[in-house]
């Protein structure tokens, strides 16, 4: 009987490595088995998202790189300050080097005019500029409490300057202020003082200063003879006119508005004043219409001031 012998071959299966897929982010390690953050070799970088390398562009200064690295742009000029300036490169803000061998000398405040007009509720601005050799930092100050300073800054001509801000209420109305400014080194061994700037500023109580250049209307006699009605008068000037302005006012034409305190009008003239206020009214008026008191009008101020002699049915 013929034998067979049969050979069974058995096969092992062996496991199969998985492919690693990595994210845009990464990259494979050096065995393949796991993901890694991408990297660059030098000198390229990773952009933004940081999926992919590339090498930034060389600026020159005072170029400099963009935000996302990709290519040189002009910076935007700094404002800078004072005493800070623009370094050589513009694109920062420095403090000014002095020799050690440099004198220290002191700042000077710049000239002002004299006298400054304001309105009530209106903001004066007044600019004060210091020169300093060295560009020294600086503080402004006043002999007056009232008002502010502004922050520093750079004017038109590339000096310091420092605003004056003061903007008056209805009770500083009618008033003159005067104060004096200096600028007093902060960071310097001396603290040197500039020079003394003094100024006066008028405080009016609205933007028509005719109306203001007159405070009180007043009638000192008021009398009727011989079929005519006499007045006189005088008008207080404002104190912050000046002798010229009084003497120009006076020249204009004003006029005076006489009625009864019914508002029946008896007469209107230009009133003419001398240079202490006082005026002088004589119109004809017969006696049975005169009234026992006249209202005065002048330039929106009104007084009343009672009649002598007149008559006794006088309303």
């Amino acid at each position: 009987m013929q034998k067979y012998v049969f050979s069974v071959l058995l096969c092992l299966a062996l496991p199969i490595k998985a492919q690693v897929i990595c994210s845009a982010t990464q990259m494979l390690n050096a065995d393949k088995t796991g993901c890694v953050p991408l990297a660059c070799p030098p000198p390229k970088q990773l952009n933004l998202t940081k999926t992919a390398c590339f090498t930034p562009p060389t600026c020159t200064s005072p170029e400099v790189l963009n935000p996302t690295q990709t290519a040189c742009i002009k910076p935007k000029a700094l404002a800078c300050t004072p005493p800070k300036i623009l370094s050589a490169s513009q694109i920062s803000c420095i403090d000014p080097i002095i020799s050690p061998t440099e004198q220290n000398t002191k700042p000077i405040l710049g000239a002002v005019q004299q006298t400054w007009d304001v309105n009530v509720g209106e903001l004066l601005r007044l600019p004060l500029c210091v020169t300093d050799a060295q560009r020294d930092e600086f503080k402004l100050k006043s002999t007056m409490l009232i008002g502010q300073f502004s922050e520093p800054y750079l004017n038109t001509d590339n000096l310091p300057t420092v605003d004056f801000l003061f903007t008056p209420t209805a009770q500083q109305g009618n008033k003159i202020y005067s104060t004096a400014f200096t600028a007093r080194e902060t960071r310097t061994t001396q603290h040197y003082t500039s020079n003394k700037v003094a100024i006066k500023i008028r405080v009016w109580p609205s933007a028509n200063h005719d109306i203001d250049a007159i405070t009180t209307l007043s009638v000192l006699r008021a009398f009727w003879e011989n079929g005519h009605l006499i007045l006189d008068g005088q008008m207080t000037f404002n104190t912050l006119l000046t002798q010229e302005e009084r003497s120009a006012f006076i020249t204009q034409q004003f006029e005076l508005i006489i009625s009864t305190q019914n508002a029946q009008l008896l007469h209107t003239t230009p009133l003419t004043l001398d240079n202490q206020g006082y005026w002088h009214v004589t119109f004809p008026l017969a006696h049975a219409q005169t009234p026992c008191n006249v209202m005065l009008e002048f330039n929106t101020h009104k007084v009343s001031h009672a009649v002598t002699n007149a008559p006794s049915t006088c309303q």
